[in-house]
C-alpha cells in the first residue's frame, strides 16, 4: 500500500508531497519548493473530513504609561508549544527557508517588545512565519502579517 507519495527534482522535494492512511484515504498534502515546505497543508481526517488548522493569533498589551513598552504576543490558536518563529523566512512568498534563524519563544508564546518613548510614534510591519506539527503529524508551515502603530502620548 502506498503511504507516501513524493516527487523530487536534483535530490529535493518538489511538489505536492502526499501521504495516505492505511486504507488508502488521503491524509495530507503539501507543497513543497527546493526541498522547502510551504504554506497551503491539506489534512483529511480517517473519516475523510477535512481537518481545521490552527493559525497565528496576536493579542496586543499597551504598558506605554507604565513602562514605555508595547507588547505583542504571538501564539498558535490550539496552544502548541511545540513551534518554531521566524522572520520574512518565505522563497516566493510561500515556503519557508528551513535553515533560517529562529525567534527564541517561551513555551510557544513568543512575546514582541518595543520600547517608544513620551512624544514618539512607531509603525512596525511585521511578517512572522511559524512552523509546527499539525495533530496528525505534518509539517504545517503559516505565515501571518502585522502592522501596528505605538502612539505613546503619555
Amino acid at each position: 500500500k502506498v503511504y507516501r507519495e513524493m516527487h523530487y527534482v536534483n535530490a529535493k522535494a518538489e511538489g505536492i508531497f502526499k501521504t495516505y492512511w492505511p486504507d488508502g484515504k488521503l491524509k495530507a498534502e503539501c507543497p513543497y519548493h527546493l526541498g522547502f515546505p510551504g504554506i497551503g497543508l491539506k489534512e483529511w481526517k480517517p473519516d475523510g473530513k477535512p481537518v481545521v488548522e490552527p493559525e497565528i493569533k496576536v493579542e496586543y498589551f499597551n504598558r506605554l504609561a507604565q513602562s514605555n513598552e508595547y507588547i505583542v504576543k504571538v501564539f498558535i490558536s490550539n496552544k502548541t508549544k511545540d513551534v518554531k518563529y521566524y522572520y520574512q523566512s518565505l522563497i516566493d512568498g510561500k515556503y519557508l527557508k528551513t535553515n533560517s534563524p529562529v525567534i527564541m519563544d517561551e513555551d510557544g508564546i513568543l512575546e514582541l517588545k518595543y520600547t517608544v518613548y513620551p512624544g514618539n510614534t512607531s509603525t512596525k510591519n511585521i511578517l512572522l512565519c511559524a512552523k509546527v506539527r499539525s495533530d496528525y503529524g505534518s509539517e504545517l508551515i503559516l505565515k501571518k502579517q502585522i502592522y501596528v502603530t505605538i502612539n505613546n502620548s503619555f
